[in-house]
């Protein structure tokens, strides 16, 4: 190596921690106050965009996406109280309208009008409400509204395209829960007056799903839209501790702890997911996620810890899926994925844990079950940095918030906006709008954008294989087919390839509904791993020997090490002479990256105290010229002699000479290949 690029490799080295500090992406300050004072926002005129406006300063709203891209929110925490503004964000303008609802800083903790059950009018509007009311925007892209603080069960509907509320179902009063029988609809069923239940659904079917909330119950409800009717679908009625059974296995008896749950995540078959929030059966916060099926109607505990207030472990570095590396456990945090049915990752951003905010992103991918860190800080109440509105920063960073809205655009950046932020030493209400720009250095955009195409391990050691999760599509093409199997429903591809392939893989339909392909090389390394062969043979009679080969590379242990010995005879050997049977663990290991797996070897050797010697013992001690000659009991197979200066040996007569000019060690081995003692050994 050249000094030049000696010096410019050490650079590299020295700058990579706060390289991978700073490369998950880049955040901007995009719209609102720099969170000096709550601000009571700018309302202009109702339904005019204009640069000047912005919402009030808000926390636990209602938040949605719509499918031309906009980001709507609703309600909340404001200054004066609670709100009922129903506010839309036009990304590629950067502006904000104020849509429906009164202006909520003259009018606070308004009443709403409800009209009649059913029929959309101009005049309608719900009452004002924060700390977690349900959302969701159906498959028809209509924003639905359900709960929220102040003791409502009413669920609301809001057509974009007539800027119209309709008062679809519940009561305009706090009701408790009728919970029906399980599994069955029924018009009467109501999952009652609930916050803190932001874990929200929709299904291919336009079926709205939700689950947890203030009650501490672990309640999963349905409401069919079709059908204007609830299902309590699975979990307690009462608050419930859950049962976790055993992580990654899916289980009818698993039930999730009820929590605060802030959860919006869903994969391309429906599946459901949770992420973390407040266990009011413990009154602790949780990191734990779980995956809930439609299919088989069962939970499946699948990554995070079982342990309330669990301190979570970063990883040592960001942009990287990390194997047993959580985040810490926290509720209010906000979550959001793309829209794209197919996506592979979720996101989720800051929260409480111990009463104070956090401001660190991280990535969720449901194929690996693992974590990455992406940005942020590991510490509690960090204060972030504004920089310029508009313009992006390495340095910029939102401070910590929890119960923020959260979005993800077309471009798959992500935006926070408002919420409770500041530091340990104090938290306000805040109206600040950020967007973060993810890497690609740091994030696999195949992830968020729907690709079922994911590269898999190129790296491999010789026996090696290397999988693909592809999902289940119409037609898939592998080329070349060599060394590829697929699993029962051609879901998953393995390859196995014994040198370096160029493999091009490619889907056609399926549930993802779009083709896509990819080509990658899997490098083999020719080293083998480590994996050690049975010495042979493992029946012995009394002084004899067994023998199995390692690599000289390897470092070797056994135990008991009595009765054994290292040899270069024919390639490095252990050599096992047990006078009693024995039982041995052989340990090898190697330092280099393909000896990942080092092995270990589990043998018994077998000595049945028999004595067939077909050498004799003799004398050894000679004077200087003399000669010691052997004569072998019996004919022999094969011998072998070390060393072999100054001997000789007559295989017709069975005898061997010794005449060595100075003391000198010998070792004579023969063998016979009948009856129980193939080797006899002299030393």
């Amino acid at each position: 190596m050249s000094r030049i690029n000696l010096f410019v490799g050490l650079l590299l080295f020295l700058l990579l921690p706060n390289l991978a500090q700073s490369q998950g992406g880049t955040w901007t300050w995009m719209h609102g106050s720099n969170g000096t004072a709550p601000s009571n926002g700018d309302f202009g005129t109702k339904g005019v965009a204009a640069a000047t406006n912005e919402p009030p300063a808000r926390y636990q709203a209602c938040f949605w996406t719509d499918t031309a891209g906009n980001f709507w929110v609703f309600g909340g925490v404001i200054p004066s109280g609670q709100g009922n503004d129903l506010w839309k964000y036009d990304v590629a303008t950067n502006m904000w309208t104020w849509m429906n609802g009164p202006d909520v800083i003259s009018s606070p903790n308004a009443a709403g009008v409800f009209g009649t059950k059913g029929v959309p009018s101009a005049n309608n509007y719900p009452s004002a409400r924060g700390y977690g009311a349900n959302c969701w925007t159906d498959n028809n892209d209509d924003l639905w509204l359900y709960g929220g603080n102040g003791g409502f069960d009413d669920l609301w509907k809001y057509n974009i395209a007539s800027n119209q509320w309709t008062w679809v179902h519940g009561n305009n009063i706090g009701t408790t829960p009728v919970y029906g029988t399980l599994g069955v609809a029924a018009a009467a069923n109501t999952p009652g007056a609930t916050a803190e239940v932001k874990s929200a659904w929709v299904d291919a079917s336009n079926d709205l799903w939700m689950f947890g909330g203030q009650t501490g119950a672990n309640v999963l409800w349905k409401y069919d839209i079709a059908s204007d009717q609830w299902t309590w679908v699975k979990g307690s009625t009462t608050l419930s501790a859950g049962s976790y059974g055993t992580l990654g296995v899916e289980s009818a008896t698993n039930e999730p702890p009820g929590r605060y749950s802030y959860t919006r995540w869903k994969d391309a078959n429906d599946n459901l997911y949770l992420f973390a929030g407040r266990d009011l059966s413990a009154n602790k916060n949780l990191n734990d996620v779980w995956r809930y099926r439609p299919s088989t109607n069962q939970w499946t505990w699948v990554a995070g810890t079982n342990i309330g207030d669990d301190s979570g472990k970063y990883p040592p570095s960001k942009c990287k899926f990390y194997d047993n590396y959580v985040p810490p456990s926290r509720y209010e945090n906000q979550t959001t994925f793309s829209n794209n049915p197919c996506a592979k990752a979720f996101w989720t951003f800051g929260g409480f844990s111990s009463y104070s905010v956090r401001n660190d992103l991280w990535l969720f991918e449901i194929d690996s079950f693992k974590w990455s860190w992406i940005s942020g800080s590991d510490s509690l109440g960090p204060a972030g940095n504004y920089g310029t509105l508009g313009v992006p920063a390495a340095t910029n960073m939102p401070s910590g918030k929890a119960g923020q809205s959260m979005w993800l655009d077309k471009k798959n950046n992500l935006w926070v906006f408002g919420g409770f932020m500041g530091s340990n030493s104090g938290l306000k209400l805040s109206n600040d709008l950020w967007r973060f720009e993810p890497s690609p250095g740091c994030v696999d955009f195949s992830l968020l954008s729907g690709s079922a195409l994911k590269v898999p391990d190129t790296l491999l050691c010789l026996g090696q294989s290397s999988i693909m999760p592809i999902g289940t599509h119409n037609n898939i093409s592998v080329s070349p087919l060599t060394y590829v199997s697929f699993n029962a429903d051609s879901s998953i591809l393995t390859f196995k390839p014994p040198v370096t392939t160029t493999y091009r893989v490619a889907i056609f339909g399926g549930t993802c509904k779009f083709a896509d392909s990819v080509s990658f090389t899997i490098h083999v390394d020719s080293i083998d791993i480590v994996k050690l062969s049975p010495p042979f043979p493992l029946n012995l009679c009394v002084a004899d020997s067994s023998r199995m080969s390692v690599n000289p590379l390897w470092t070797i242990s056994v135990t008991p090490s009595t009765d054994v010995n290292y040899q270069s005879v024919g390639g490095n050997q252990i050599v096992f002479y047990p006078s009693t049977t024995t039982s041995y663990v052989i340990h090898a290991s190697d330092a280099a990256r393909c000896a990942i797996s080092p092995d270990s070897l589990h043998v018994t050797i077998q000595n049945d105290g028999i004595t067939r010697h077909i050498i004799p013992m003799t004398d050894t001690i000679l004077c200087k010229g003399d000669t010691a000659l052997y004569q072998l009991v019996q004919p022999v197979d094969s011998w072998i002699l070390m060393p072999k200066s100054y001997t000789s040996f007559n295989k017709d007569s069975g005898t061997f000479r010794l005449y060595p000019l100075t003391t000198t060690s010998y070792r004579f081995t023969a063998i016979q290949k009948a009856g129980c003692n193939p080797h006899d050994t002299i030393n």
